[in-house]
């Protein structure tokens, strides 16, 4: 027996040797695990003082911090960090490089401003800055406020001026130019097709004829015209793409709609559970009871009113609360997954106070559900004088359609009679 336990230790230490990559590679991700662990501890309980905005021209930060009172209390603050924001001399100095920048760049591949013959580049704004630019042209169908040439252009060019409006925050400057534009250089390609284009217009000047000539020269080389084959087949498959497309926008509108409609229901019964459950309590009840009598409650109702379809989202989240509790999950946990399910801040801010409730005491927990019912109904009522004000809205289109209707059947009676 003594020789095979050796020899089993024996093996294990030989394995050891043959993977020692592994096992030295373990042993380095155990340590920085355990060094990061440390020191994110150490950050974690370190106080701050300060948060770093973002750099000029960023979106604003959102930043969640624990902040801890004297007396032992925490509370979780969720901030919105502006991003810096230039002085009134550094905005001087950003326009004035802005304008510089631009005079050089929106020439694009023309040789100067007195001779545009290619497409300008006039952009909505510049790398490293964060201001915005607005452009506007004098004669937009010579060169428009992208920077493109028009079609007809007259051959001795035609003088256009630009405009950029240069803004950052509430701050604005203007900066103008004065162009010469002539025709647009072509691709070779293009000025082929313009060639063809133009000849075949030049053989049909007359246009009483039944027929369209094609020429079958141009500039001395003999040009073949040939039918464009349209194919079917692509037609069927964008239509068949569409058909797909609209099917699954659909399908998401109507999810959307669900959702939109789960959410006003559950808004709506988030006060009523509110007083429920404070009523119970206040009769003695602990919350996992006063949750399990709603939540039985709803069921019952529900099977008196199986025929009618009855359903109300809320109070599903809560019979399902009530049966994770009744098969073993904790209380805690079960509170937590039941404002995760939710998705509604309101839920959220009430599996809160559940929480903290379990691991601080019910001291408190009445008076906090008292106001946030309070809450509740206050909006309640704000959101029902919404909704009136909506179905107010949508009748006044009918309203109008039948005042049209009876002004025809008393005006068309008057001048028949004429």
């Amino acid at each position: 027996m003594k020789n095979a336990y050796f020899k089993d230790i024996a093996q294990v230490i030989l394995k050891l040797k043959e993977n020692s990559k592994v096992v030295k590679i373990a042993l380095v991700g155990a340590v920085i695990a355990l060094l990061v662990g440390i020191w994110e501890h150490k950050i974690a309980n370190q106080p701050i003082t300060a948060l770093k905005r973002g750099e000029y021209g960023e979106m604003e930060q959102q930043e969640t911090l624990t902040a801890k009172t004297p007396a032992g209390e925490e509370f979780d603050v969720t901030l919105l960090i502006p991003a810096k924001v230039y002085t009134k001399e550094e905005t001087d100095a950003m326009f004035h490089s802005i304008k510089e920048q631009l005079s050089k760049e929106i020439i694009g591949d023309n040789q100067s401003f007195l001779e545009i013959q290619n497409d300008m580049y006039l952009p909505s704004e510049l790398p490293n800055w964060p201001a915005k630019i607005a452009w506007s042209s004098n004669h937009p169908k010579i060169l428009d406020w992208e920077g493109k040439i028009g079609e007809k252009v007259n051959e001795d060019g035609e003088e256009v001026h630009i405009s950029a409006e240069i803004t950052y925050q509430d701050e604005a400057v203007t900066e103008n130019w004065t162009l010469k534009v002539f025709p647009k250089i072509l691709p070779d390609k293009e000025a082929q097709q313009q060639k063809l284009i133009d000849a075949a217009d030049a053989a049909n000047s007359d246009k009483s004829s039944a027929t369209y000539e094609l020429p079958s020269e141009v500039d001395g080389e003999k040009i073949s015209w040939f039918s464009f084959e349209d194919s079917k087949s692509m037609v069927i498959v964008i239509m068949t793409l569409v058909m797909v497309s609209v099917m699954l926008v659909g399908g998401k509108q109507e999810e959307l709609k669900l959702q939109q409609v789960r959410e006003r229901q559950m808004k709506i019964d988030y006060p009523e559970i509110l007083s429920k459950l404070i009523l119970l309590m206040n009769a003695g009840m602990s919350m996992r009871m006063a949750i399990a009598k709603v939540a039985v409650d709803y069921k019952k109702q529900k099977e008196l009113n199986k025929q009618k379809n009855y359903h109300r989202y809320a109070y599903e989240e809560f019979w399902i609360t009530h049966q994770e509790m009744e098969h073993g999950v904790f209380e805690i946990e079960a509170y937590e997954r039941l404002g995760s399910r939710c998705g509604l801040a309101m839920y959220k801010v009430f599996s809160v106070l559940l929480i903290q409730n379990l691991k601080k005491g019910n001291q408190k927990l009445l008076e906090a559900m008292e106001r946030e019912m309070a809450n509740a109904f206050e909006e309640r009522k704000r959101r029902a004088k919404v909704l009136g004000e909506q179905v107010g809205t949508k009748l006044l289109l009918p309203m109008m359609l039948m005042l049209v209707i009876v002004f025809i059947l008393l005006l068309v009676p008057a001048f028949l009679s004429f």
